[in-house]
């Protein structure tokens, strides 16, 4: 197999407890010709120092040190500057197995793809023990599809939905960039680098460990900051791409999960927001209700159907049963 050098892009911002795990994985990988791009966002801890560490005792790692900007900022400067000819996101609080790159990369080359897409892999909240990972490069399954066939799944959250569970031939990144100031960012983003995509790969294997932090920003009470998921829910439904390749009603599915979460995690005497968000899930609410696709996530047509409730009934009825937690 030739190899090609994969550009790993490590967004760092206050995550000392984390970091030298997540470096120390992507540093054992068997696939060695990694180019990997710390980028310490403006750090007030001492992980800037860390990644500085790292520099030193090995030439494939480049530190970029910046003013704070948030995720997009520091995961977009890595992408102008990124060498590699594929392009891989790690998020500096999870890690990665020791055949991670040898395993996307071998079915990357095998299919001759674009994008590799990985299902999912085991996630577990800060403090519980950590997951073990597979070592065996040889025990996955891969399925080779066309973009369409594989973007499909991701937004019907069949697999996994975040930046960093995928390899990208760099070129489908060409013109994307990750939108500065939102959260939910890789929902903006991640459905737009397979219309550069032909041929993909969903593979399965547990390579990838997924920390679920509590103190995230996406898991801390709602702030205002999170109304931006009515921007992100009017992109994707009116997003043309998405449209002509028949792909709107799993779009209207993936931005119903997202816009739901917000709306649980909404104050319960907060009534005015909650009534805003309310009306801006209502106008996709049949269309997930009475979708017939078979890879539909059941959780969400659940939860519409339960909206005919009401708006205080759902809301209850949702955060009893824990769906503001459906955003991960």
């Amino acid at each position: 197999m030739k190899e090609y050098l994969v550009s790993v892009i490590v967004p760092v911002y206050n995550v000392n407890l984390y970091l030298k795990q997540c470096v120390d994985s992507i540093l054992s990988q068997t696939y060695k010709k990694l180019e990997i791009l710390l980028v310490d966002d403006g750090s007030t801890d001492n992980s800037g120092m860390i990644c500085d560490d790292y520099a030193k005792i090995d030439q494939r790692v480049k530190v970029i040190h910046k003013k704070n900007g948030g995720l997009s900022d520091a995961r977009n400067v890595a992408l102008d500057i990124c060498r590699g000819d594929y392009i891989s996101f790690v998020d500096s609080d999870d890690y990665l197995s020791p055949c991670f790159y040898e395993i996307l990369m071998g079915v990357m080359n095998s299919g001759n793809c674009d994008l590799v897409a990985l299902k999912g892999g085991p996630s577990f909240w800060d403090g519980e023990e950590i997951p073990a990972l597979a070592k065996d490069k040889d025990e996955f399954a891969v399925r080779y599809l066309n973009s369409h066939d594989v973007l499909e799944r991701m937004l019907y959250q069949e697999i996994a939905t975040g930046a960093p569970f995928k390899l990208y031939k760099k070129e489908v990144f060409d013109n994307i960039r990750f939108p500065v100031g939102y959260l939910y960012e890789d929902v903006a983003t991640t459905y737009k680098p397979f219309f550069n995509a032909k041929e993909c790969a969903i593979v399965e294997a547990d390579i990838y460990a997924y920390r679920k932090r509590r103190d995230s920003i996406i898991r801390q009470s709602f702030s205002p900051k999170k109304m931006i998921c009515l921007d992100i829910f009017d992109q994707l439904v009116n997003d043309k791409q998405l449209k002509d390749a028949g792909l709107q009603k799993a779009a209207e599915s993936r931005v119903y999960a997202m816009t739901y979460s917000v709306f649980l995690q909404v104050p319960k005497n907060d009534k005015k927001t909650q009534r805003i968000i309310w009306n801006k899930l209502k106008t996709v609410q049949k269309d997930v209700m009475f979708d017939t696709s078979k890879i539909m996530r059941k959780k969400n047509r659940y939860a519409a159907f339960v909206s005919l409730l009401g708006m205080n009934i759902s809301y209850i009825i949702g955060r009893k049963f824990g769906q503001k937690d459906s955003m991960s």
